[in-house]
């Protein structure tokens, strides 16, 4: 079975709000009582909800057979939302706080591939977050969390390169 749901963002929900809707969708759709226990993949999301990524590919949920697909919408499509079409769907593949295996893949493009899996690897939720790179590919996390923390000695290395790579594609949309 697969649903699809478009969550509404700028203007009608900040970035944080925007994130936090995605998780409150994986937490009812994966079976996660918690949504705290999710909170780790929101800085990832709020990067790719402030590119613009996920208007065009979505985050998906995926238990078992059942696939959840998360868009996002903005400025006059988000305006367009109703409250109705962000509903949860009436049924969801599994019992609420039920012992089950699902997983999160969320799509990166290439400059930001990298950065997600790290991302995820040093906030440790390589288990049900999964990161796919343009081609569909999934990435998993290098290395463990303390180890990324090790290296990074506490201080933030910037890749310029990258970033302005970044800023270079940005700027051709």
């Amino acid at each position: 079975m697969e649903t699809e749901r478009r969550i509404a963002s700028v203007p009608v929900r900040s970035v944080t709000q925007t994130s936090d809707r995605f998780l409150e969708f994986a937490a009812a759709w994966g079976g996660s009582e918690r949504i705290g226990d999710l909170s780790p993949a929101a800085p990832i999301l709020r990067a790719l909800i402030l590119d613009r990524i996920l208007q065009r590919s979505p985050v998906v949920v995926e238990y078992e057979s059942h696939r959840l697909r998360l868009f996002c919408e903005y400025e006059d499509e988000a305006l367009d939302i109703s409250p109705e079409d962000e509903d949860l769907p009436s049924r969801l593949p599994h019992p609420v706080g039920g012992d089950v295996s699902w997983r999160m893949v969320v799509p990166c493009p290439d400059g930001l591939v990298a950065w997600a899996t790290d991302q995820a690897g040093m906030a440790g939720i390589t288990g049900w977050f999964v990161v796919a790179g343009p081609d569909g590919k999934v990435q998993s996390a290098t290395r463990a969390p303390s180890d990324a923390r090790a290296e990074m000695g506490g201080a933030v290395e910037i890749d310029t390169e990258a970033l302005q790579r970044l800023i270079d594609q940005n700027g051709r949309r």
